[in-house]
């Protein structure tokens, strides 16, 4: 699966959970109290997911225009 795939998948997941967010609420009513939704943790994984596959084809999320730089390779670990 391609990187641009993946992140088109990912970005649609995250706007379905956000659906399933905006039509319930944040925070839930469990036999054990109150909980967060298990959609806002979920959509947080996909988010991060989704960013780190935009990072790995070097494509900002933010408006700036300044394409991303790679960093230097480590040298020996002491």
């Amino acid at each position: 699966m391609t990187l641009l795939l993946q992140a088109c998948r990912l970005l649609d997941t995250t706007d379905r959970l956000q659906a399933v967010i905006d039509d319930s609420s944040v925070i839930i009513e469990t036999t054990q109290g109150p909980k967060t939704h298990p959609a806002v943790v979920e959509f947080r994984q996909q988010s991060l997911a989704f960013a780190k596959v935009m990072a790995t084809m070097r494509i900002p999320l933010d408006d700036d225009d300044t394409p991303q730089k790679r960093a230097g390779v480590r040298g020996p670990q002491s």
